[in-house]
């Protein structure tokens, strides 16, 4: 029989002077830096690492910037959904898996030529939507093998 011994989950509670060590981009920066340049990553990591937590004044930083979105966690935990709204306000209000592929292709092409960075929940989103996509053309929609066999010979369909 295994004996279960008491375990403890422990947080850690990062300050403004806190190094960062949880992104490689932002790795090394204060969190007070992070403030400044890019506070979304500070509310990403709220919102999906379980055992990080912020201090009050970090708190209401996020608390004003993200008025309509944040709400506290009761740590340790993760509320991603959270997040996931505040990325879906961004976006007209929709939420990357409501998103079609064609908008997602133009919102990854409006940020690459902007070079704004592009996060993995958009790959993956877009991924998602690109596979559905073409599992959904059917016969129905026109497409079938021997069609795109037709036109690769220069046949009208």
């Amino acid at each position: 029989m295994i004996d279960v011994v008491n375990s403890r989950v422990s947080k850690r509670t990062l300050t403004k002077k806190s190094k960062w060590e949880f992104s490689k981009k932002y790795e090394g920066y204060t969190v007070e830096q992070i403030m400044e340049i890019h506070p979304i990553t500070l509310y990403w990591g709220y919102t999906h690492l379980e055992k990080i937590d912020f201090n009050d004044e970090i708190l209401e930083f996020l608390e004003d910037r993200y008025k309509n979105t944040f709400v506290k966690i009761i740590k340790p935990n993760i509320e991603k959904d959270q997040f996931q709204n505040l990325i879906g306000k961004f976006y007209g209000g929709k939420t990357l898996n409501s998103m079609s592929y064609l908008e997602l292709k133009k919102l990854i092409a409006y940020k690459s030529i902007n070079n704004i960075d592009i996060s993995a929940e958009v790959f993956d989103a877009f991924r998602k939507s690109k596979s559905n996509r073409i599992a959904t053309l059917t016969k129905r929609d026109g497409i079938t093998k021997a069609s795109l066999a037709r036109i690769n010979q220069g046949h009208k369909i």
